[in-house]
């Protein structure tokens, strides 16, 4: 093959390699990157790589997520909500068992009472 050839073979596979690379996203897309609700209620907004809550409290993050998954809460909300909680849970594996129990709790409730909740156990899932 001659030289020449091989350096344009080389600058074209080169640039093929850079256009796939720059399109590629990291870590997981359920938990990385947000979904669009708009303006609709959820819990504040996190980067996936910040290493702290900011200024939320994550005491309360129990009680604000169930505070949101009601009945009316659309799907895309719901899952933004729940990766939200999950990166505000992800360091504070006490707060997580609490939600985690909690969301199980409410899917199991519902089933015994007769009428199973599928967006209930969406959520738990």
């Amino acid at each position: 093959m001659n030289s020449r050839l091989f350096t344009h073979l080389s600058i074209g596979m080169t640039t093929i390699l850079l256009g796939f690379a720059a399109s590629a996203k990291a870590g997981p897309p359920l938990i990385c990157h947000p979904i669009d609700i708009g303006q609709a209620k959820s819990l504040p907004l996190v980067d996936w790589n910040q290493k702290q809550e900011g200024n939320y409290n994550v005491k309360s993050l129990t009680r604000d997520t169930l505070d949101i998954l009601t009945p009316g809460t659309p799907v895309l909300v719901r899952m933004e909500t729940l990766r939200r909680a999950t990166l505000f849970a992800r360091h504070n594996p006490q707060v997580a068992e609490e939600l985690l129990t909690r969301l199980h709790l409410r899917a199991v409730d519902s089933a015994a009472a007769g009428h199973s909740d599928a967006l209930a156990w969406f959520d738990f899932g």
